[in-house]
């Protein structure tokens, strides 16, 4: 007012929008002090104005404000300004983006609102929705509603790659892989629909499929997932790092046992493209080695550990950045290897992690108390197991297994291990 400007719904709207679109994320506190004010002034709040505040509350750092979306949603009701389809996307994209998990129930019930208000979703709604199931709690489940909510979409619109790509998400994380048909299914059929995949699309295929193979589900995954790369590069995509990892990761869990000539044939051929492996595809090759059928002749046993070691050692050569993957498979690698168990390397790569500042997650305790227990360390392994009680690491029949193992090797069968 002071520089002349009439405060009204308009410049309301121009004012908290801005405020949405503050570096570091929405200012939705004095968005929301904005409005208030406004409305102390007289001033009639009309949909657009509205909508802009619901949209800050889904921006906000660390979540959204799901809670006072609803809260301003009922308001506008009680005083007759009529939401549209842009304050039902608001609303939506404020359950998806909900802290710590999604209200994924109430963005339905938002989606069946809007629907009886005569407002038809357009492609972001149903984003917004596929994103609350990608961050529900239940999302291990949720592959079969993410579906629903694609073919619902393409009966009204033309399917578009990032739905797709969404879609395949929420099939990957079914549980232990075990739509991988679904997704191929999927595939196929949106290319027939005349949707042109991304690498991304691929990769994630390729994932699933490289997960599937260490499931109960049996099948020719590795087979699928070398046609698919070779697809990729048919249709003028080019790989990526993360491509080959997982066609890698497919070859070291193949149902029949590790295929790990056609993993390293692999690697040769990545860099021969120019591609530089990252930590990812180091930890699927040393996966590869440790994952060798035990029945074959054709592998050098003597040397699967100083494969897995030289692997290891040329990752650090390369100045590939650490990460939890590749200490994993080294620790895995360490306690799995024939003659002598480097138990006391598989110590030291466990330090290793907390020296980069990262914190050894389950995966790599579980592998050094599987190293401990095989190498007889029963002091070594109870220390650890209360380490991760301390942590409240869940645990699992291979943790309690480890460390009954470890007692009975080491002597300490006496010890009480809780």
């Amino acid at each position: 007012r002071a520089g002349g400007v009439r405060m009204n719904s308009k410049v309301s709207s121009i004012l908290i929008s801005a405020l949405g679109k503050a570096k570091g994320g929405s200012r939705w506190d004095l968005s929301l002090k904005v409005f208030e004010e406004a409305k102390k002034n007289g001033v009639k709040m009309d949909t657009v104005t509205y909508n802009a505040l619901i949209s800050n509350m889904a921006r906000t750092k660390g979540g959204s404000k799901w809670e006072e979306s609803l809260r301003l949603f009922e308001e506008m009701k009680r005083g007759g300004v009529k939401p549209d389809a842009e304050t039902y996307v608001a609303l939506i994209d404020s359950m998806a983006k909900a802290p710590g998990k999604s209200q994924w129930v109430r963005a339905f019930e938002l989606l069946a609102e809007a629907k009886a208000d005569g407002i038809s979703p357009d492609p972001i709604t149903y984003r917004c929705l596929l994103m609350a199931l990608q961050q529900s709690e239940t999302k291990r489940t949720q592959w079969w509603r993410a579906l629903a909510v694609l073919e619902e979409m393409q009966r009204r619109f033309r399917p578009d790659v990032e739905s797709h790509n969404m879609v395949l998400k929420a099939i990957g994380k079914s549980e232990k892989g075990s739509q991988w048909r679904r997704a191929l299914e999927l595939h196929e059929s949106s290319k027939a629909s005349g949707m042109m995949p991304t690498v991304q699309s691929y990769n994630t295929m390729l994932f699933i499929l490289a997960r599937s193979a260490n499931g109960s589900v049996l099948g020719s995954q590795p087979e699928d997932a070398l046609k698919l790369l070779k697809e990729l590069k048919e249709v003028g995509l080019r790989p990526t790092c993360a491509t080959y990892a997982a066609v890698i990761t497919s070859m070291a869990r193949a149902p029949m046992g590790s295929r790990w000539e056609s993993a390293f044939v692999l690697f040769d051929e990545m860099q021969k493209e120019g591609i530089t492996p990252d930590a990812q595809l180091y930890a699927a090759l040393i996966r590869a080695t440790e994952n060798v059928d035990r029945g074959r002749e054709d592998f050098d046993w003597g040397s699967k550990w100083e494969t897995a070691l030289r692997l290891y050692e040329d990752s650090k050569r390369r100045g590939v950045k650490p990460a939890a993957c590749l200490f994993n498979a080294m620790i895995w690698a360490a306690g799995k290897s024939k003659g002598p168990v480097q138990w006391e390397k598989a110590v030291e790569i466990f330090e290793e992690i907390k020296g980069v500042g990262l914190l050894p997650n389950r995966m790599a305790c579980r592998a050094l108390l599987f190293a401990l227990a095989s190498g007889g360390q029963w002091e070594a392994a109870l220390d650890l197991f209360e380490e991760m009680l301390s942590r409240r690491i869940k645990m699992d029949g291979l943790i309690y297994k480890s460390v009954f193992k470890a007692l009975e090797k080491g002597g300490g069968g006496n010890r009480v291990a809780c």
